[in-house]
């Protein structure tokens, strides 16, 4: 009997020496705390709790452990001790909590000032891990969080992180980069050279051409930049003028003149392109090829030897976004030619 009663006694006083001992370490780690030096404060939680026992660490010290590895950007692990600080102690609450905020009440809930604060630091850690690997369901944690602490009026500033999440999502959303396909119909307007020759030698002629053209592309970009490929077939007609040597009499010229003439070709660009900020405007620059072919009269005893042509140069490109079309001006040089396209474009 007397020595079941001495055991019993040795026992209250190692538990009681224990817990001293404890606590003198808890507040050791706080004191570490207020004066920022965290892995000290780290240590000495070390030495009085086992971290891998999370059951046996009192609230506040596990409070404490996540909140120090919080300070010092480990936000993983700190993350791992506020969840067990939610599952050992406020699991309950948690829950209830959670369902409250589905149906937007939150603010009915009588929340534990501790569990406050350990949404608070949660949604910093989890904004953390969003800003570095653009994780979605990182911002979707951390705007959980917040959203429960701007709710009640934890912080003022859970309503400023919320807004830069929503902007941060919004802003990798365009960065974003996808496939475009278009189709666009509108006017070439364009002037080249037209060389007849004779016997008498060669002469260059100014061709004007009107012609309408279809065609078709792809965008591969995001609402900031990216490359466009597109083409497109055009038909109309060409008028030509210019002067000429009389092939019969080369000291003497004559004026020439072509009206009507059908023409037809391709025109295939590909280029680098701009979205201004308020991404209603586009610039461009391409570099395009240009096949053209006119049935051009030939007047007795004289040729045109490039009748077909292919032609390549600079095109720059302004256009309006609209909700359902585009308005697009092209402005190209090539070879000696001058190049206006007016368009409009349906993008699927």
């Amino acid at each position: 009997m007397v020595l079941r009663v001495l055991i019993i006694f040795m026992f209250f006083i190692s538990a009681e020496s224990f817990a001293k001992r404890n606590n003198k370490g808890f507040k050791r780690a706080q004191s570490y705390y207020k004066k920022k030096q965290y892995s000290l404060s780290l240590k000495a939680l070390r030495r009085s709790y086992n971290f891998k026992y999370t059951k046996r660490i009192p609230a506040s010290a596990l409070y404490l452990i996540a909140l120090n590895y919080q300070k010092l950007n480990n936000h993983k692990r700190s993350l791992y001790y506020f969840n067990r600080l939610l599952k050992n102690v406020y699991l309950k609450k948690h829950i209830r909590v959670l369902r409250a905020l589905k149906k937007d009440e939150v603010d009915e809930v009588d929340i534990p000032k501790t569990l406050a604060s350990a949404y608070f630091y949660m949604g910093q850690s989890h904004y953390a891990i969003f800003v570095q690997t653009e994780n979605i369901a990182a911002a979707d944690r951390a705007k959980k969080y917040f959203t429960i602490c701007d709710e009640i009026d934890f912080n003022d500033k859970c309503s400023s992180f919320l807004e830069n999440i929503n902007e941060k999502l919004a802003y990798n959303q365009k960065k974003k980069k996808s496939f475009e396909f278009f189709v666009y119909a509108g006017r070439l307007i364009f002037q080249d050279r037209i060389t007849i020759e004779s016997s008498a030698g060669s002469d260059d002629l100014i061709a004007n051409n009107n012609t309408v053209c279809y065609g078709a592309g792809i965008r591969r970009g995001n609402a900031f930049s990216g490359l466009i490929l597109n083409g497109c077939i055009f038909s109309g007609t060409a008028t030509i003028k210019g002067i000429v040597t009389d092939k019969d009499n080369p000291a003497t010229t004559r004026d020439y003149k072509q009206s009507g003439v059908p023409i037809g070709g391709l025109l295939m660009e590909a280029g680098y392109y701009r979205l201004l900020d308020n991404e209603k405007t586009r610039l461009g620059l391409s570099l395009p090829v240009i096949y053209r072919s006119g049935l051009y009269t030939q007047p007795t005893g004289y040729t045109i030897p490039n009748a077909k042509n292919i032609n390549f140069g600079i095109m720059g490109t302004a256009s309006l976004i609209l909700p359902y079309l585009e308005l697009e001006t092209k402005l190209g040089h090539m070879k000696n030619s001058n190049y206006l396209m007016l368009n409009g474009i349906f993008t699927f």
